[in-house]
């Protein structure tokens, strides 16, 4: 259990391979985040300050999707995840979007 009168920084949080912000999510729905991929696990925050971690995503069996091109937002790509128990057989898909081209180029880099 997380003890709630300390947070975390980066150096704590052990094998930091990337980090960085990104957008979850499209349209209205979509959120700024702050994500920090660490071994198999992707987990992200309410912001820099690693505070408020928001979720955290086990990568081992993710397959990426990159978007041609980019939008006024940036350049985005798709973690997807295979379901367990009721809905296996089946992909969860996280969107995300990077700022850049090179940073999105990045994020799939270190996350393949």
């Amino acid at each position: 259990m997380m003890d709630i009168t300390h947070w975390p920084d980066l150096a704590e949080l052990g094998n930091v391979q990337h980090d960085g912000q990104l957008w979850k999510g499209t349209g209205m729905k979509s959120r700024k985040r702050f994500f920090v991929l660490d071994g198999v696990s992707l987990q992200y925050f309410a912001s820099e300050a690693l505070t408020v971690r928001k979720g955290e995503l086990d990568i081992r069996d993710a397959q990426l999707s990159i978007f041609s091109g980019g939008t006024k937002k940036g350049f985005f790509f798709e973690i997807l995840l295979p379901q367990h128990g009721e809905a296996a057989g089946s992909m969860r898909r996280y969107t995300l979007c990077a700022p850049t081209q090179q940073a999105r180029s990045e994020w799939c880099c270190k996350l393949a």
